[in-house]
C-alpha cells in the first residue's frame, strides 16, 4: 500500500472512520499490514476503535503473519502510556503485539473473556499475557491457550493512599494541560529513518532546524511569519513535496552549514528582497550534504555594495555534496555598486562536488555588474544532464569583464550531457578604455572559461555581446578554451545550433560556433606541453560580427596550437560594421577563423572537419605565421587544412554528425 493511504488508514483507525477503512481496504490481502509492531486488530484494540471492530473483527482475528509498514510513532506513544512496566517486553522494534497480548495491555476485560479462544495464540503469547497482569501487580493470574482466570487483588492501605494521591495529582494535571499543550510543539515521530518526526507548523520546523540531527518529515505547506535563524544541519527533511512559503523571511536561508539532506521540498520565497552582503543560498550557504528533488520558486532581488567577494547560489552558496534532480523558477534582479566582485547562478554558485538532473525553467536573470550563470557559476566538480531554460542578460557600466554561461561561467571540472536553451547576452558600456589592461567581455553557450572537460552537451540560445571598447569573446559552446597548469582543456561532442553574435565598435571580436578561442601550451614553437582539443563537434546557424575587428570561425575563431578534429559547421557569416567610411577588417573560416598551427613536428593537430560551402566562398581556414617578424595570414586550401566541403547540410556523413 502507498504511502500516502497508509497515513489514511493509520487516521481511519484512530477516529474509528469505518467508512474510510472500508474504502481503504481495497483488498483482503490489505488486512495483514502491521504499522511497525501493531497489526491492525491491535490498533483497534489500542484506539478502541468499536465501528470498525464491529465490521472487520472477525475477518482480521485469524491473521498472525503480517506485513511490516513504517510505525508511527503517534501509535508508539499511545501504547507506552497503556502498558506502563510492561512496555519493556516490546523493546525488540522487529517483535509485534499480537492482538490478544494488546488487549491485555487495555485490560479490556470483556473482549478478552469473548475473544480470547478466537485470537491467535501460542505458548509465548499465553508467557508474555501472564507477564503483563504479573507486572501491573493487580490482578492474580491463570493463563493457558484455552482460557484466562483473573481474580482482582485486595488493595492495601498504602496503596489505597497512593491512588488517592495519584488521582489528586491527575486532577490538577488535567486544570494545566491546556498550558502545556500550548508550549510543546505536537511534533510526534522518534526521529528514526522508520519513524520521522513530524512537522505541521512553523514552530516545529524551527525547531527541526535547530536540532539538526534527526530524521523530520513535513505534514502540510508551512508559512513562514518571522526570519529563520540558519543553524548547522545534519539531518534529513522530507518535504513529501509540500511546500514551505517564505515570504521575505530567508534573508540568512534555511540552513548555514548543511552536512545532511533536504529532499522533496518546495521553497515559495515569494518577492524576496535582501542586501549582499554575505554569501547566500537558499537552502543553505555551504553543503557537504544532499539536496534533491527539491523546487525553489518566486522572485529574488538584491543590490551588493561591498569590497569583498560574494557568491550567491539559489540553492547553495558553496557545495562540496550533492544537488539533484532540482527546479528553479525564479526571476531574478541583482545589481553591485561596490568594487567586490559578485556571482550567482540559478543552483549553486561554487560546485567542488556533483550537481545533477538540475533544471531552470522559463525566468530571466538580470544583472548589473554580476557574473551570471544558468546552473553553476564556477565549476570544479561534476555537472551532469542540466538544462537551463532561462535568459541570462548581465549588464555593467564598470571596469569589469562580464561573463554569462549558459550552464557555467568557469568550468574546471567536468561538464556532461547539459542543454541551454536560453537567450544569454553580456554588455561593457564603459565609455573609456583604463590605461592599463584590456578590458572583455565572455559569452558562451555551455561556459565562459573552460580549463576542464565539457562532453555531449548542446545550445540552442543565442549568445550574445557587445561593447564599445572591450574585447568580445563569444562561443556556442565556450567563449575560451584554454590550458591550465600543463593540462589541455576539451570540448568533445557538444552541438550548438544557435546565432552568435559580437559587437565592438572599436575593439575585436573573436566569436566561434564552437569556441571563440581555444589555447594550448607549446615549448620553444615544438614540443605540445598541455594541448587542448575540440572534437567531434557540430555547429550550425549564423555568426554576426559588428566589430572594427573580426576573427570569425564555424568551430573555432582563433587556434591557438590546439588539436581541431572531426568536427562540422553549417555556417553563415554577416558583418553589420557601420562606421562612416571606416571598414572591417574580417577573417572568415567555416571551420577556424584564423590558427597558429596545423602541424606540430610530424603531427598534424587540425584535420578531419567537414563544412557546408558558404555563398560568400569563406575558406576552411586561415594559417597564421610570424615570417621575419611579421604576421602573415595564408588561405589554406581543403587539402592542405585537412577538410571536406559538401553542398548541403545533409551530405555531411551522419557518422559526422552523430
Amino acid at each position: 500500500m502507498e504511502q500516502e493511504k497508509l497515513r489514511e488508514l493509520f487516521v481511519a483507525i484512530k477516529k474509528d472512520d469505518v467508512k474510510s477503512f472500508s474504502f481503504l481496504m481495497t483488498s483482503n490481502t490489505d488486512l495483514n499490514i502491521s504499522f511497525g509492531r501493531f497489526p491492525i486488530l491491535s490498533l483497534l484494540y489500542l484506539y478502541g476503535s468499536y465501528k470498525i471492530l464491529k465490521s472487520f473483527e472477525k475477518s482480521l482475528m485469524p491473521i498472525h503473519n503480517y506485513k511490516r509498514e513504517e510505525e508511527p510513532y503517534e501509535a508508539y506513544k499511545k501504547f507506552k502510556s497503556k502498558a506502563r512496566k510492561a512496555v519493556r517486553l516490546y523493546q525488540d522494534e522487529e517483535s509485534f503485539v499480537y492482538p490478544a497480548e494488546m488487549l491485555a495491555i487495555v485490560d479490556n476485560r470483556f473482549l478478552i473473556d469473548k475473544n480470547y479462544k478466537n485470537l491467535y495464540k501460542n505458548d509465548e503469547i499465553a508467557l508474555k499475557i501472564e507477564k503483563i497482569y504479573n507486572l501491573s501487580g493487580e490482578y492474580e493470574i491463570s493463563v493457558n491457550l484455552q482460557k484466562i482466570t483473573l481474580k482482582k487483588k485486595k488493595l492495601t492501605f498504602k496503596q489505597k493512599l497512593i491512588g488517592f494521591g495519584l488521582v489528586a495529582v491527575a486532577v490538577l494535571f488535567s486544570l494545566l494541560g491546556g498550558l502545556s499543550v500550548a508550549l510543546v510543539p505536537s511534533i510526534v515521530g522518534r526521529g528514526t529513518a522508520k519513524s520521522p518526526i513530524k512537522i505541521g507548523n512553523e514552530v516545529e520546523l524551527v525547531t527541526a532546524l535547530a536540532k539538526g540531527n534527526r530524521y523530520y518529515e513535513l505534514e502540510n505547506d508551512i508559512v513562514l511569519t518571522t526570519q529563520v535563524d540558519s543553524k548547522d544541519f545534519s539531518g534529513v527533511i522530507n518535504g513529501n513535496g509540500f511546500k514551505v512559503v517564505a515570504g521575505n523571511n530567508l534573508s540568512d536561508g534555511l540552513i548555514e552549514n548543511l552536512s545532511g539532506t533536504i529532499t522533496n521540498l518546495a521553497v515559495d520565497i515569494g518577492a524576496q528582497n535582501f542586501k549582499i552582503d554575505k554569501n547566500y543560498g537558499i537552502i543553505a550557504k555551504n553543503s557537504t550534504g544532499k539536496i534533491e528533488n527539491c523546487v525553489i520558486s518566486g522572485n529574488l532581488s538584491g543590490t551588493a555594495s561591498l569590497d569583498e567577494d560574494i557568491n550567491i547560489g539559489l540553492f547553495v552558496a558553496t557545495n562540496s555534496g550533492e544537488v539533484k534532480n532540482c527546479t528553479s523558477r525564479v526571476r531574478v534582479s541583482l545589481s553591485n555598486s561596490g568594487a567586490t566582485n559578485v556571482y550567482y547562478s540559478n543552483f549553486v554558485c561554487v560546485n567542488d562536488g556533483i550537481v545533477d538532473g538540475c533544471t531552470a525553467t522559463v525566468g530571466e536573470v538580470v544583472a548589473d555588474t554580476v557574473d551570471i550563470a544558468g546552473i553553476v557559476c564556477v565549476n570544479n566538480g561534476t555537472i551532469s544532464s542540466c538544462e537551463n531554460y532561462s535568459s541570462l542578460s548581465q549588464t555593467s557600466a564598470k571596469e569589469w569583464h562580464p561573463n554569462v554561461g549558459g550552464i557555467v561561467c568557469s568550468n574546471a571540472g567536468t561538464i556532461t550531457g547539459s542543454i541551454n536553451h536560453g537567450e544569454l547576452f553580456a554588455e561593457s558600456t564603459l565609455a573609456v578604455k583604463p590605461e592599463q589592461g584590456d578590458m572583455v567581455v565572455l559569452v558562451g553557450g555551455v561556459a565562459c572559461d573552460n580549463t576542464g572537460t565539457i562532453s555531449a552537451c548542446q545550445n540552442d540560445g543565442t549568445v550574445s555581446g557587445a561593447s564599445d571598447i572591450s574585447y568580445i569573446y563569444a562561443g556556442g559552446i565556450a567563449a575560451r578554451n584554454v590550458y591550465t597548469e600543463q593540462k589541455g582543456a576539451v570540448v568533445e561532442e557538444c552541438k550548438a545550433t544557435s546565432n552568435v553574435l559580437g559587437k565592438s565598435l572599436n575593439s575585436m571580436v573573436i566569436a566561434g560556433g564552437i569556441v571563440g578561442e581555444t589555447d594550448s601550451y607549446i615549448y620553444a614553437n615544438v614540443y605540445l606541453v598541455a594541448i587542448s582539443t575540440i572534437k567531434n563537434c557540430g555547429f550550425v546557424g549564423e555568426i554576426n560580427t559588428n566589430a572594427k575587428t573580426a576573427l570569425a570561425g564555424g568551430v573555432v575563431g582563433f587556434n591557438y596550437y590546439s588539436e581541431v578534429y572531426g568536427n562540422y559547421s553549417a555556417v553563415s557569416f554577416v558583418n553589420s560594421f557601420v562606421d562612416g567610411d571606416v571598414t572591417s577588417v574580417q577573417t572568415k573560416g567555416t571551420i577556424i577563423s584564423q590558427t597558429k598551427e596545423i602541424i606540430i613536428g610530424l603531427e598534424r593537430i587540425v584535420y578531419n572537419n567537414h563544412y557546408v560551402k558558404t555563398t560568400d566562398n569563406a575558406v576552411s581556414m586561415n594559417l597564421l605565421e610570424v615570417i621575419l617578424g611579421h604576421q602573415m595570414l595564408t588561405p589554406l586550401s581543403d587539402e592542405q587544412a585537412g577538410a571536406t566541403a559538401y553542398n548541403t547540410l545533409d551530405e555531411i556523413p551522419e557518422e559526422v554528425k552523430a
